[in-house]
């Protein structure tokens, strides 16, 4: 392995199709994929908490808002869509 090559420490896995947009925030990754699901994963065990579905078309994009159940996604043809989350904690622990 060469000096550039970095080797991951942790794998998030779930989703069945490409991953197009990830966001960091309050201790979760969430992540935006080609299978038109919408995913949290907690950061310290890498475990999926919740799966966000329903969208018609694979998601481009996703963005948490710190410190709040809120986020909201992009699909293909740019439609916004408000998802309120439950309460992290319920998940968690």
């Amino acid at each position: 392995m060469s000096a550039h090559e970095v080797q991951p420490t942790k794998t998030f896995q779930g989703h069945k199709e490409a991953v197009r947009g990830l966001h960091l925030s309050d201790g979760r990754l969430f992540s935006a994929s080609e299978d038109g699901v919408a995913k949290a994963f907690t950061l310290s065990s890498g475990a999926c908490t919740r799966n966000f579905i329903g969208h018609k078309e694979w998601v481009g994009s996703v963005v948490h808002v710190c410190h709040t159940t809120r986020f909201s996604t992009t699909t293909l043809n740019d439609v916004k869509n408000c998802i309120y989350c439950p309460n992290p904690s319920e998940n968690e622990g």
